[in-house]
């Protein structure tokens, strides 16, 4: 279950982190399940970092303009989603297994569904649990 959680309820190595990463950003909500999770925004785009309870960097997404999906992406998507339209698109980073990809939410026939795909247009999974 997600909890909201004020800033004073947040460890000081998770704030820490976030300081280092994004130095000067103040975190507009803070959540925790398992992990804690900052929502920012920067440079009017939504970022999402999720720390563990030692201030290590789980993720990081960033919200871009769809239309600033790299090619072989859109590619990929009008091939396996042809009747879909994108409602939001964001960058996935993954510090500890340095991977990086793009989470692409996709409006189909009324149905919500979440992709993951790489920037060179290799999909990697679906999520239709929205």
């Amino acid at each position: 279950m997600t909890e909201i959680v004020s800033e004073d309820q947040v460890p000081g190595s998770v704030k820490d982190a976030l300081e280092k990463k994004f130095p000067g950003s103040v975190a507009d909500a803070w959540t925790y399940t398992a992990e804690f999770e900052a929502d920012l925004t920067i440079d009017g785009r939504e970022v999402e970092i999720t720390f563990d309870q030692h201030g290590q960097i789980l993720q990081i997404e960033r919200e871009i303009d769809p239309s600033t999906l790299p090619q072989a992406v859109k590619d990929t998507l009008a091939r396996d989603f042809p009747t879909a339209t994108i409602d939001e698109a964001e960058t996935v980073e993954i510090p500890d297994g340095d991977l990086e990809f793009f989470e692409v939410e996709l409006d189909e026939d009324g149905e919500s569904v979440e992709v993951h795909i790489r920037a060179d247009g290799t999909f990697l999974d679906i999520d239709e649990d929205l």
